[in-house]
């Protein structure tokens, strides 16, 4: 807690620091415009107050030489925007991780963290929704924000199925009735549809579905994906990443420009099942450069999230060994997706969660689901 704080008043002091320096510097001009430095902090402070007086301003100054109303509104909203990242240092994040617990049969569970190392359980630690089917399970829920505000939902609906669980909602709480959906009905030897993730292809304006199968043409975990624009009609199931080695697990996590492919190397001899990730130029990859494993062996359910500077996988240790004795909820963290250090020492995570997504939330909304107290049927 104390590094954290310590973090945050070293970058409001360099802020406040480049904020002094600007105004050193741009120091000729000012004087040029008849202005103080306090005056010209002033009409900065008025301009990150309320951005519809930068017309007025610039009306202010018109009487000037032609070239310094520009070049002084550059500099107050340079100013301005500094302004803007010194109250982003003050700002809360809020972050929901959505999880299910062992065995798979109670339901999806929420808990909040504002940095993204501690995380509250919500509801009591109850669950928030629950299977509706018999015999259907809850593992592996992924839960994203579509183009509209609405929330979708998947995951898991059991262990040898060939279709996985969707629902959506407008606030987190109430979730549409269930819908299984059979992506690999048709697949010929389909043995299990695994993790699915969806992901808005803003391109085609389609959503993008990922899972991992099995099936006759391939002994070994591929993953595959489908199309939809409204979670009813799909187009036939392809194999969207094969490296040549068992996989499954995959997320995406858009870097700028780029897209990073995150997945579990499943392969048993010799013994991997660890993380690996690759690089692509766009949503729909091609995918390269894929790294050397980056966690212990017994690591799956990757997660990605961007917080500040840093990059975080989190991810299930699902199994305890003689040289990882902890079975629990683990994470790494990058500041150039090359370079990973262990944080295990510095999280917390509910007791018990297991797969799950991560999403960031707006202040109201996290603030609605700490209030929230129900129990599903």
């Amino acid at each position: 807690m104390f590094r954290r704080l310590f973090q945050k008043r070293l970058r409001k002091r360099e802020i406040e620091e480049e904020f002094e320096a600007h105004l050193a510097s741009n120091r000729e001009l000012l004087e040029e415009c008849g202005l103080s430095r306090e005056k010209a902090e002033l009409h900065a402070r008025r301009l990150f107050g309320d951005r519809s007086r930068l017309a007025e301003e610039t009306r202010v100054f018109a009487g000037l030489s032609p070239a310094v109303p520009f070049r002084f509104m550059r500099i107050l909203l340079a100013l301005a925007a500094l302004l803007v990242a010194a109250v982003a240092v003050d700002a809360k994040d809020y972050f929901l991780f959505a999880y299910f617990e062992e065995p798979a049969k109670s339901g999806v569970y929420y808990a909040l963290s504002t940095d993204g190392y501690h995380w509250t359980p919500l509801n009591s630690a109850r669950p928030i929704f629950a299977p509706e089917y018999p015999g259907e399970l809850m593992r592996d829920i992924f839960i994203t924000r579509g183009p509209d505000g609405e929330f979708h939902a998947v995951w898991t609906w059991g262990w040898r199925e060939r279709r996985i669980g969707y629902a959506h909602s407008a606030d987190l709480v109430h979730w549409s009735p269930q819908q299984q959906i059979p992506l690999m009905e048709k697949v010929p030897g389909t043995v299990h549809t695994w993790a699915p993730e969806i992901y808005w292809d803003k391109a085609s304006a389609r959503w993008l579905i990922l899972w991992s199968s099995i099936t006759a043409e391939e002994s070994r975990n591929r993953i595959f994906y489908s199309f939809t624009r409204d979670f009813r009609d799909f187009t036939p199931p392809a194999v969207f990443f094969d490296p040549g080695y068992d996989v499954i697990d995959a997320t995406i996590l858009r870097d700028r420009s780029r897209y990073v492919l995150v997945f579990k190397d499943q392969t048993k001899n010799p013994l991997r099942f660890q993380l690996r990730l690759a690089n692509g130029p766009a949503l729909l990859g091609p995918w390269s450069d894929i790294s050397d494993p980056f966690t212990e062996s017994w690591s799956e359910g990757p997660s990605a999230l961007k917080i500040g500077r840093y990059y975080f996988i989190y991810y299930d240790h699902y199994r305890a060994t003689p040289q990882h004795e902890t079975k629990r909820y683990e994470a790494v963290r990058s500041t150039d997706l090359k370079h990973w250090e262990s944080i295990n020492d510095e999280i917390s995570f509910p007791k018990g969660s297991k797969h799950g997504s991560f999403l960031r939330l707006t202040r109201n909304e996290a603030e609605r689901l700490q209030k929230i107290e129900i129990t599903p049927p």
